[in-house]
């Protein structure tokens, strides 16, 4: 039995998703035999756990067809029509998105096997003051960005506590590979009760994360007494 023959009938007791039918409808099998995280190491799907992962979600065209156990290793979507975008997105526990990798597949009228590399890799905040590049005292950094796959928000301000940054920490962390927009940074101080800003950037950045590299995103603060809109 040829890899796509085998594929397809290890598949066969997963959840199906359905695009259309028509006359050239055919099934696109898609596969996640290998996960990789933001420090570069690859896991296979017998060792879901250890990528952070717990169950896959799987998008056409922005659509969600199906969501199945990591280690069920894909899913058999059927009636696919043409050439459509593929997305999978490897979540955790709660539902966080983790990895994520996106294909175009089904340009033809047979049916496809199509393998996948969800990933992960590290964003980095690179801040700075101007015109003096120095922090306010006891001051903290705040930021948002929004995911431009899933529509996500990820925001770090008062009402986001505790992820709240001192500044001069140091800001990285692990994002799933994909396309980020960097709404705001912005410096707040904590005076009375209230906090007060003493610096922002409210130009919006676009970014890319890819598996296992580092996005490094450079921003530069202006002495301010407003915090963004």
């Amino acid at each position: 039995m040829n890899r796509l023959a085998v594929l397809f009938a290890a598949l066969g007791t997963l959840g199906t998703g359905c695009v259309v039918n028509d006359n050239c409808a055919r099934t696109v099998a898609i596969g996640w035999p290998d996960l990789l995280v933001a420090n570069g190491s690859h896991f296979d799907v017998n060792h879901c756990a250890s990528a952070g992962v717990s169950t896959f979600e799987v998008f056409v065209d922005g659509q969600s067809v199906g969501q199945v156990p990591c280690n069920e290793g894909g899913l058999n979507v059927t009636g696919v029509d043409s050439a459509r975008t593929f997305t999978v997105e490897g979540l955790d526990g709660s539902g966080a998105i983790v990895l994520r990798d996106e294909v175009t597949a089904g340009g033809s009228c047979h049916d496809e096997l199509v393998d996948t590399q969800p990933s992960e890799g590290t964003f980095t905040l690179d801040y700075h003051f101007t015109p003096t590049d120095v922090c306010s005292a006891n001051s903290v950094i705040w930021f948002a960005m929004r995911d431009n796959a899933s529509g996500d928000l990820i925001v770090v301000d008062d009402a986001h506590s505790p992820n709240t940054y001192l500044c001069s920490d140091l800001i990285t962390f692990p994002l799933a590979s994909g396309s980020y927009t960097l709404q705001r940074t912005e410096e707040a101080v904590s005076a009375g009760g209230t906090w007060h800003a003493t610096g922002a950037n409210c130009n919006a950045a676009n970014f890319s994360v890819n598996g296992a590299h580092e996005s490094l995103v450079s921003v530069s603060m202006a002495d301010t007494s407003s915090f963004c809109p």
